[in-house]
């Protein structure tokens, strides 16, 4: 047994590990060492540990996915092999968990050796069912030093502590004592036949040398085995070597049509006097039939107008950076980012040179940028920016853009746009005038988010006459769905619709399926605000499809959200749950930190619909805390909003509306001028919730204002709704049904079904109130046939149970009872609990009138049992307040009175205006009626000024001269005065 390194004995990593007696893993002249064993521990040769990094800011162990084999026993130190690493794992320090027998399965499935070889078909392993291990499992068969792959196995057969395994290719001699080691699953599904051929030639010398064209001969073959092996069996990849000589360009096309393949590989192995030996040029052969094929489900793409790259800088004996650039951009192209970043990353250092180089960083950045791991692009752009300095300026502005790109992302939008003014006088100087335009549409898509779309159209369209005079289609018609995007916003629907199909038909032509299907979501978006959502569904649903042939997880993950997002709007909310989660999932296994939280997001918000705004709540701070991680300013201050708005419902009315001035300072910063003005919509909800009408009123107006600047029609027309409610709640009619009719006039403009429906609904209750029965049942009527033709099973459910309520007031109970009845079944099957009992409220008032009071009192029973479990406060006073009533009319004072004070004491912590002065006025009343003044006239006083402040002087003036009148109990008739 070989003692550990001294090292340890001083090291202060080790020192605080045995300490604490807390295995801790690290790093000595390379290599791993588990340090802190505690003494006599045993651990032995191919025992599991499981590492962990603890991360002190989230206070939570977060797995790295990680399983070490401890090589030997040991007392203090043992040294660990990895056997799977996740991407960007970091072992130093990293804390080591000896795994117990029963949690394998959850970590891996098994790893042990050779112990006896059957015939050269057959192997037996040493580990069996109580491993973990499956039949079916595919195991790799290592040499003895765990480094070189002998060959392949599937398991067979299986018993408790050992396997048979069937041999699936061999590249060595299997023997006793070799390792095994377990392969992912996804490895063997990759390992049936290609679609995709790459056939690697001989190299041809420049000069008649026997030796020269030997090496030529061998290095060919030594590439064509490291990209078998590089591949892994990869499903839809083949590679071959071919003993041929290919001269140039057009040979190699020849050499590739007649063998079928889709990539040719050759070159010289003549070296040159400081470029290096190895010079192979990879060849696409046929670039239509590349389009077509397919490697594991994804589309393979390369750029057909530059089908020959080259390599200017390898050597003959070490072609594994030749293996890996070449799977880097197939899998790039192919959109297969995770591979690519594995790929691009190993490439070794000085294998590439010049624009190759700089290409493999570019792609490298793009992949990592995609997958979500910002501060990998970062690096990945640093790299190039600061390879590239002094040589090449494009490429150099490459990295700053990228950069830029990143810093937008994370709510850096100034310094972004600092870059990207940097790199446009770049390529100004430099003439380059597609690289000119690329950078106008990205300043323009920064000034989008600022708000000032105006200036952000004037870049756009100038980028787009760029792209049009060189003839570039694709960027064209990118741009042109950019600009569909801001007009749809400003309400110009059709406008942005001409647009998006313009766009289509280019992607279309060009045989872009990415980007057609990007278009399609666009055309999706306008059609539901038009509320023509079963057409919309349908281009999802065929985007999604392009997306899973492509195999880009990443959109297609988003598309399930926007599908979710329907579903939910038509009731089937089980089903758009089911979505979110689905889209969480992929997230998860893309290592999409950023779009897993925002899936949370998804997630949190149906939990809060079904009541669970607990679970919710808890979702949100997750995603709030994946956002501080990335320094990702807009959507931290959006997940603010989020945890606000539930905050403000469960009656913690001034932490939400600090979380909301918090979030507000963040949309300043950051200039956007379009969420500012959405947040101070918040606040103001919160103000007018505490009485503060004529503050909010100012808020209204002033986001009003900025709609107005931003030409966003529709976003304009919500907030003269708020403003509308407000005057209508401040008794100005009039004023408010002339603003809900310039709001009908913006939806009809707008196409927009959906919000012209709720805005009749709007009108109706206004029309109600005024005395107007019979054409507020008429709006109602109207309304509840949209969104039956829409399918929304929610908002047809609350039109019913506004059609319940005027036929109520019309003395037709027995009816509106039949319709809230069907209300609240809507509710239940879509898990609404706060909406449920809202209308169970709305049941026990009518039976309240028909006499049937216990059965009324029960019903508000049960809503109060459901609004102390969401913790919704304002809720639970409003049912303390119906219950008390029905106890005053029943002259059971000494019951109505704790409720009332209960419910007012509620209101007045809440800061809820309309309870205080509502509730407020109740209580006082009961109170002077039962002769207790003294704590009658606080109430007065508070709920008087309320009345005032909200637009019901009368009542109070009511209120206050009952109070001065009174020294004895009032009369029955005073009690129950308005």
């Amino acid at each position: 047994m070989t003692a550990p390194p001294k090292v340890w004995r001083d090291a202060p990593a080790a020192v605080a590990a045995v300490a604490a007696k807390r295995p801790t893993l690290v790093r000595v002249d390379g290599k791993l060492w588990v340090v802190g064993l505690p003494g006599g521990h045993g651990w032995a040769r191919h025992r599991r540990v499981l590492l962990s990094r603890h991360d002190a800011k989230l206070d939570i162990d977060v797995k790295i996915g990680v399983v070490a084999v401890l090589d030997d026993s040991y007392r203090t130190a043992a040294p660990v092999g990895i056997l799977f690493e996740e991407e960007g794992a970091s072992f130093d320090g990293a804390q080591a968990t000896l795994v117990p027998s029963d949690q394998r399965l959850r970590i891996g499935r098994g790893f042990g050796s050779v112990s006896k070889v059957v015939t050269t078909k057959m192997l037996e392993l040493d580990l069996g069912r109580q491993d973990g291990v499956g039949i079916g499992d595919v195991y790799e068969i290592r040499d003895r030093n765990g480094v070189s792959t002998i060959g392949r196995v599937r398991v067979v057969s299986l018993e408790d502590a050992r396997a048979k395994a069937e041999v699936i290719n061999a590249e060595g001699v299997f023997a006793l004592g070799q390792e095994v080691v377990y392969q992912p699953k996804s490895a063997e599904e990759q390992s049936k036949s290609a679609t995709v051929s790459i056939v690697v030639c001989n190299f041809e010398p420049k000069a008649q040398d026997k030796n020269v064209a030997l090496a030529g001969q061998a290095f060919a073959f030594d590439l064509a085995e490291h990209l078998r092996k590089a591949a892994g069996g990869w499903k839809g990849l083949e590679v071959k070597h071919v003993p041929l000589m290919v001269r140039d360009d057009g040979q190699a096309r020849k050499v590739g049509r007649e063998r079928r393949a889709d990539v040719v590989v050759w070159g010289t192995a003549m070296c040159l006097e400081g470029k290096g030996c190895a010079l192979p040029v990879f060849t696409m052969v046929d670039e239509g039939r590349l389009a077509k094929a397919r490697v594991d489900g994804q589309e393979v793409r390369f750029d057909a107008l530059n089908p020959g790259a080259s390599l200017e800088r390898g050597t003959a004996r070490d072609p594994a950076g030749l293996v890996f650039w070449l799977l880097g951009t197939l899998t790039f192209e192919a959109q297969r980012f995770g591979d690519a970043a594995y790929y691009l990353g190993h490439v070794p250092e000085g294998a590439l040179k010049g624009d190759d180089r700089y290409r493999a960083l570019w792609d490298l950045g793009q992949a990592q940028y995609f997958l979500g791991r910002l501060e990998h692009s970062m690096a990945a752009a640093g790299t190039l920016e600061r390879a590239a300095r002094g040589h090449d300026r494009r490429w150099e502005m490459g990295g700053v853009v990228r950069r830029a790109r990143i810093l937008r992302d994370k709510g850096q939008v100034d310094e972004a746009l600092k870059l990207h003014k940097e790199a446009l006088a770049v390529f100004e100087a430099l003439g380059d005038r597609r690289s000119r335009a690329v950078m106008l549409a990205d300043i323009a898509t920064i000034l989008t988010n600022k708000g000032q779309v105006d200036e952000a159209l004037k870049l756009y369209k100038e980028a787009l006459a760029v792209h049009e005079a060189l003839g570039n289609r694709l960027d064209r018609a990118v741009i042109l769905d950019d600009i569909a995007r801001i007009l749809r916003d400003k309400g110009q629907i059709d406008e942005a619709l001409k647009l998006h199909k313009e766009s289509l038909t280019v992607f279309e032509a060009m045989g872009n399926r990415h980007l057609r299907a990007v278009s399609l979501g666009g055309i999706a978006k306008i059609l539901t605000s038009k509320g023509q959502v079963d057409e919309a569904l349908k281009l999802l649903k065929e985007a999604l499809t392009v997306f899973e042939a492509l195999g880009n997880r990443r959109f297609q993950a988003m598309t399930l959200g926007y599908i979710a997002q329907i579903l939910k709007d038509k009731g089937q909310v089980d089903e758009a749950l089911k979505l979110h989660k689905e889209a969480l999932a992929v997230f998860e296994a893309l290592g999409d930190r950023r779009s897993r939280a925002v899936a949370l997001g998804d997630v949190a918000g149906i939990l809060t619909n079904k009541g669970q705004v607990d679970e919710a709540l808890k979702l949100h701070k997750e995603a709030l805390m994946v956002y501080e991680a990335l320094g990702d300013r807009r959507l931290l201050a959006m997940a603010l909003g989020s945890i606000a708005r539930i905050l403000k419902d469960k009656g913690q009315v001034d932490e939400a509306l600090k979380l909301h001035k918090e979030r507000l300072a963040v949309y300043e910063a950051l200039g956007d001028r379009r969420w500012r003005a959405i947040t101070l919509g918040d606040i103001a909800l919160i103000l007018t919730h505490k009485g503060q009408v004529d503050e909010a009123l100012k808020l209204h107006k002033e986001r009003l204002a900025v709609y107005e600047a931003l030409g966003d029609r529709r976003s304009h027309a919500v907030t003269l709704g708020y403003i509308a409610q407000m005057l209508n709640d401040k008794g100005q009619v009039d004023e408010a049904l002339k603003l809900h009719n310039e709001q009908l006039a913006v939806y009809e403009a707008l196409g927009d079904r959906r919000e012209r429906a709720i805005t009749l609904g709007a009108v109706a209750r206004i029309l109600k109130d005024k005395g107007q029965v019979d054409e507020a049942l008429e709006l109602h009527k109207k309304r509840l046939a949209v969104f039956e033709a829409l399918e929304d099973r929610r908002l047809r459910a609350v039109t019913l149970g506004d059609i319940a309520i005027i036929l109520k007031n019309k003395g037709q109970v027995d009816e509106a009872l039949k319709l809230h009845k069907e209300e609240l079944a809507v509710y239940e099957v879509l898990g609404h609990r706060g909406s449920r009992a809202i209308t169970l409220g709305n049941i026990a008032r009518i039976l309240n009138d028909k006499g049937q009071v216990d059965e009324a009192l029960k019903l508000h029973k049960e809503r109060l049992a459901v609004f102390e479990a969401l913790g919704d406060r304002l809720s639970r006073s409003v049912t303390l307040y119906d219950i008390a009533r029905i106890h005053l009319s029943r002259k059971e004072i000494t019951k109505a009175v704790p409720m009332l004070r209960e419910s007012y004491a509620i209101a007045v912590a809440l800061g809820h205006a309309f309870q205080i002065a509502f509730v407020g006025e109740t209580l006082a009343r009961t109170l002077l009626q039962t002769g207790a003044n003294q704590e009658a006239e606080p109430v007065v006083t508070r709920a008087s000024e309320t009345l005032t402040q909200i637009g019901k002087p009368d009542r109070a003036k009511a209120l206050r001269d009952l109070l001065r009148s009174t020294t004895t109990p009032l009369t029955p008739k005073q009690q129950t005065a308005p």
